[in-house]
């Protein structure tokens, strides 16, 4: 058995937009996950008409816009490489096919065929679910340490609909992702709706995590559950709806070649943002404290429906900008630097975890407030410094140490699995040479 790390062929070409747009989701992410690790501090700062600017533009294009780009961009990447996988086992069989004799019918060329195309789906399954199962378990070691994982969630889209990816069954999956995200708009509607008009059956302090969460190892422990219960109620949003966009985006060849699709990408980029920012108005005004009065009940619902339209306005926007593969085949500049970030996600991701714990361990023992706008440099910085460290791992020729040990993980785990040529007499198969 091969311990080869590699899913793609040394051939395939490598397209920048997909690097590119993950590096710069990495930062939206950062920006967004700073609400939890403020919201465990002790102390409360005075909102500056500063600070009201950044929250209406973070609810407005960052907030639930971040997360389905992320999405997108794993839909897009599980399609690459399950692509990839079943092209190159397709090669392999064919490579140790039995040459047929002179006026072999159709039958039997048909029956080859089925053969060929059944063990490339295999392979190419198989190698999804080993990483669905590897990721669901980092995950759940996340989940630890940052309850707001999706590392875990992702694991378990990928076990459920991996086969459904092999067979390019877009079509299914979007129709899928459409129930389950209009599923979970309707319930998140019904809840809103209760808590605007019946607060008193809400208990008092459910929301409130407020300098509770207990980094201990006892507290640690009894977090452990929630790695592998979360990511099932997670799939019940629209990230199910995202991935399968991801993969439709993948078979269209867009992000290959942006060029030939410049007007449509710009058209998308301006209604999808403009999309999300005219959706998000009630809510922002709300975060923001621009409204006095609570939000309307419905607001924050129509907020996070128009993320679907951001994050697809944000990675059309970010696919023309990265525009097609250099001729030379190098970056040069901005993209280059996101790009390093893109292909590093994993560590730049849990990354961000230590560098967060690490920073509000000091500001929460000191019970110093963060206002907006100090937690939007604070994020920028955590990524940043990852991303220098992802500039240092380039120029060193190495992988970032996640990506590595995923990789590693996914390949030692792999289980022989051969080609067996059907037209073969039985006692020339590897499996009866005893």
């Amino acid at each position: 058995m091969s311990l080869s790390t590699t899913f793609t062929p040394s051939s395939h070409k490598r397209y920048p937009a997909p690097d590119v747009a993950r590096g710069f989701m990495l930062l939206l992410i950062a920006l967004a996950n700073i609400t939890f690790w403020v919201q465990i501090t002790t102390g409360r700062a005075v909102v500056s008409q500063a600070d009201q600017i950044w929250l209406f533009l973070r609810t407005a294009l960052i907030d639930h816009r971040a997360y389905p780009l992320f999405s997108m961009l794993l839909g897009f990447g599980l399609s690459v490489m399950a692509t990839n996988r079943y092209n190159a086992a397709r090669k392999e069989a064919s490579s140790k096919l039995n040459p047929l004799p002179e006026g072999s019918g159709d039958i039997t060329l048909a029956v080859q065929e089925m053969a060929i195309d059944e063990y490339a789906t295999t392979k190419a399954f198989r190698l999804l679910m080993r990483r669905g199962w590897w990721m669901l378990l980092i995950g759940a070691i996340h989940c630890m340490f940052f309850i707001g994982d999706i590392i875990g969630t992702y694991a378990a889209g990928i076990l459920i609909f991996a086969i459904l990816i092999v067979k390019n069954r877009q079509k299914t999956i979007l129709i899928i992702g459409m129930v389950i995200a209009a599923i979970n708009w309707i319930l998140m509607s019904a809840v809103s709706y209760v808590i605007k008009y019946f607060p008193e059956i809400i208990p008092k302090g459910a929301n409130d995590i407020g300098g509770t969460f207990d980094y201990s190892p006892v507290g640690i422990l009894t977090r452990s559950w929630m790695g592998l219960v979360s990511p099932l109620g997670l799939i019940m949003t629209p990230i199910v709806l995202c991935i399968a966009l991801g993969v439709y985006i993948h078979r269209s060849g867009i992000m290959e070649n942006p060029w030939l699709h410049r007007t449509f990408l710009l058209r998308t980029a301006a209604g999808g943002l403009t999309l999300a920012v005219a959706m998000s108005i009630p809510q922002g005004m709300h975060v923001a404290q621009y409204w006095a009065d609570p939000a309307p009940w419905w607001a924050y619902v129509v907020t996070e429906i128009g993320g679907v339209f951001g994050a697809l306005g944000w990675l059309a926007l970010l696919t023309v900008w990265a525009g097609p593969a250099p001729e030379d085949g190098e970056l040069r500049g901005a993209r280059w630097f996101f790009a390093m970030v893109g292909r590093r996600s994993m560590t730049v991701y849990l990354g961000q975890t230590v560098l967060f714990i690490a920073i509000f361990a000091y500001i929460n023992a000191n019970g110093a407030p963060v206002p907006a706008i100090l937690q939007a440099l604070i994020a920028f910085l955590v990524w940043f410094v990852l991303a220098l460290g992802c500039v240092a791992l380039e120029h060193a020729g190495k992988r970032g140490p996640f990506e590595w040990l995923l990789r590693t993980l996914v390949a030692r785990s792999e289980k022989p699995y051969e080609f067996v040529d059907p037209t073969l007499p039985a006692e020339s198969h590897p499996s009866s040479a005893q």
